[in-house]
C-alpha cells in the first residue's frame, strides 16, 4: 500500500501537469547541481519550470487524464519541463543548453492535449521569437486581406473598365447623320417658357405702330391732291359768266 507521503506527491505532480500549458520531456543525466540552476534560470521566465521526476509516480499521477499519453515518451532519468510561456524561446534555450552535452536530449512533449516526438520538439525550437513569429503572421494575416480585398474589387474594376472601352466604341462608330442630328439638337436655342416669351408681342404691336403713321402719311400726300384739282376747275366757270353778261346788255 503506497505511503501518505507517495499519495501525496502523486497529487502534486497531477496538478504541476494540470497547470502547464505544454510540456518538455528530456533525458536528464551527468548534469551538476551548478548547470542544472543556470537551466532553470534561463527558463524561469513566464512560470516555466524544470522539474527531475521519478517516471513511477509521474506516470501513476498521468494516468486517467488527457495527458496520459506523455507515459510514453518517458523513460529512463527524465526531467520534464512544464511551459506556461514562449514554448519555442523555451525549447530554444533547452537545445542550445544541450550542445556538447550528450547526456541531455529532447525524448518528446505535448502541446496542448497533443503529444509531441523529439523531433517535433526540436522543430519548435527552430521558430523565430515570440515577437517575431507575432509579426510574420500579422503580415501574413495583412497580405492576405490585401489579396482578398484584390479580389472582390477586380470584377468590379473590370466592368467598369469594359463599360468604358464599349462606351468609347459606341461613340467612334456611330454614323454621322445620327452625329450631325445631336449636333443640332444642342445648337438649337431651347424654348423660353419663363417671363421672357412675350417679348415678342411688343415688336409686333410695334410694326403695326409703325404702319399707322406711313398709312397716316400716304393719305395725308393724297389727300391735297384733290383740292388743287378742284381749285384749278372753280376758277374756269366765272371766265364765262362775263360774256353771259355782256350778250344780255347787247
Amino acid at each position: 500500500m503506497p505511503s501518505k507521503e507517495k499519495i501525496e506527491k502523486v497529487k502534486q505532480i497531477r496538478k504541476w501537469f494540470d497547470s502547464a500549458d505544454s510540456l518538455i520531456v528530456m533525458h536528464y543525466v551527468g548534469l551538476k547541481v551548478s548547470e542544472a540552476a543556470e537551466i532553470r534560470a534561463q527558463i524561469k521566465g513566464g512560470g516555466n519550470e524544470l522539474r527531475v521526476l521519478k517516471n513511477t509516480l509521474t506516470k501513476i499521477a498521468l494516468d486517467g487524464t488527457d495527458k496520459s499519453a506523455l507515459t510514453d515518451v518517458i523513460d529512463g532519468p527524465t526531467a520534464v519541463v512544464f511551459v506556461n510561456e514562449d514554448l519555442a524561446g523555451t525549447a530554444r534555450i533547452l537545445k542550445e543548453f544541450s550542445k556538447g552535452r550528450k547526456g541531455i536530449y529532447f525524448q518528446g512533449g505535448m502541446l496542448g492535449s497533443r503529444l509531441l516526438n523529439a523531433g517535433d520538439v526540436d522543430s519548435i525550437s527552430t521558430l523565430p521569437p515570440r515577437d517575431v513569429l507575432l509579426a510574420q503572421m500579422a503580415g501574413l494575416i495583412s497580405g492576405q486581406l490585401s489579396g482578398i480585398v484584390s479580389i472582390v474589387v477586380a470584377p468590379a474594376r473590370k466592368m467598369l473598365s469594359l463599360m468604358s472601352a464599349l462606351s468609347d466604341k459606341l461613340e467612334r462608330e456611330a454614323p454621322p447623320a445620327a452625329k450631325a442630328t445631336e449636333e443640332k439638337a444642342e445648337e438649337a436655342p431651347a424654348p423660353d417658357t419663363g417671363a421672357g416669351a412675350p417679348v415678342e408681342e411688343p415688336k409686333a404691336e410695334e410694326a403695326k405702330a409703325e404702319e399707322v403713321p406711313a398709312q397716316a402719311e400716304t393719305a395725308a400726300e393724297e389727300a391735297p391732291a384733290e383740292p388743287e384739282a378742284v381749285a384749278e376747275e372753280v376758277p374756269a366757270e366765272p371766265e364765262e359768266t362775263p360774256d353771259t353778261d355782256t350778250e344780255a346788255t347787247e
